[in-house]
């Protein structure tokens, strides 16, 4: 298991903007799980990155990975997310 960051939460779909940097995920640099490389991709993501089947669930990040390790930030600035 990696280390990846939740930019972003879009309460609705229960859908997570997950950044990492992970070949299981066909990233081969940091990028955006289920949407590609950043340099790819852009810094900031497609709009409505909730929309799409390839980003994960928040229930389905805590299904695979029931052994995690979980530290929480306190982001004020959430522009990588769009929301």
């Amino acid at each position: 298991m990696g280390t990846f960051l939740v930019v972003g939460f879009h309460p609705e779909t229960d859908k997570v903007l997950v950044l990492e940097s992970n070949a299981a995920f066909w990233l081969d640099g940091v990028g955006y799980r289920g949407l590609g490389n950043l340099r790819d991709v852009g810094l900031q993501p497609l709009a409505d990155w909730w929309t799409r089947s390839e980003v994960w669930t928040w229930r389905r990040i805590y299904s695979t990975y029931p052994f995690r390790r979980q530290g929480w930030l306190k982001v004020k600035d959430r522009t990588l997310s769009s929301l």
